[in-house]
């Protein structure tokens, strides 16, 4: 059983807004949508953690295998103006990251948007979602689907060839708790650059993580595809691409990438 109370407490010794709260579940359908329909009984930085999903999901409605002994973690955030949600997914994942890091000596690199590899294998899928109020966005959720101790063995056929765990990776059995209160509090640390609008550092970080860069890529638009090159991304963190003699900057809510 995950100790919540742990977790906490060590947030609130170290008075974090994100974490300060939590609500714990052993099995769940999703955790994002638990926080979409209670969303206006909590305050900002509630934490919703699961072991077990049964209907994660994640970009574009698509299924995320989430299986026990796993880390599933939801964050509600509701800033003064919810902007740009590609930067809460560049700050999540930078805080994932250093705590992997920070926790267990390894380092892990990020794919553009949000999916964490460790040695070649995802380990970690983020999502973030808005909450609209009179066709405005008034908050936004964060979800960390992080494969921790999940057996590779219960994965579907089609993407166990494609994914890992952190104890894979580290040879170490993961508690959960410790690595959620790393990554709660280093996304509290960057959070607060988000709210004053300083993305410069943060952003410098994720694109030195970001393997695909200079790399040929497969760019899934709607139905089509098509080769291309990751050049670099934007001060948005928008992905730069070269088609042919064509640049052209993709936004993450549009396409898919494939590495080739």
């Amino acid at each position: 059983m995950f100790d919540t109370l742990y977790v906490q407490n060590k947030c609130n010794k170290e008075n974090l807004l994100i974490g300060r709260e939590m609500h714990f579940f052993e099995i769940i359908d999703t955790t994002q949508d638990y926080l979409k329909k209670n969303h206006n009984h909590f305050a900002e930085g509630l934490t919703v953690i699961a072991s077990n999903m049964t209907k994660g999901k994640g970009r574009k409605n698509k299924n995320f295998f989430s299986p026990e002994k796993g880390l599933y973690m939801s964050v509600l955030l509701k800033p003064k103006n919810v902007k740009n949600l590609n930067f809460i997914v560049i700050y999540a994942s930078v805080a994932v990251c250093e705590a992997i890091y920070e926790t267990y000596g390894i380092e892990v690199d990020i794919k553009w948007v949000n999916d964490i590899f460790c040695f070649g294998k995802k380990i970690c899928g983020i999502l973030v979602e808005s909450i609209f109020k009179n066709e405005k966005e008034v908050s936004a959720i964060v979800g960390f689907g992080i494969n921790t101790n999940s057996d590779l063995k219960n994965f579907p056929s089609e993407i166990k060839d494609k994914v890992s765990t952190l104890f894979e990776c580290t040879g170490i059995r993961i508690k959960n708790e410790e690595i959620a209160f790393r990554v709660l509090k280093n996304f509290n640390k960057i959070y607060a650059y988000y709210k004053k609008n300083k993305n410069k550092d943060i952003l410098t970080k994720y694109k030195k993580r970001n393997f695909i860069l200079k790399k040929n890529i497969k760019v899934i638009e709607n139905e089509n595809s098509y080769i291309a090159k990751a050049v670099d991304l934007d001060e948005f963190g928008r992905l730069v691409i070269m088609k042919g003699k064509e640049i052209k900057i993709l936004d993450s809510e549009e396409v898919s990438l494939d590495i080739i």
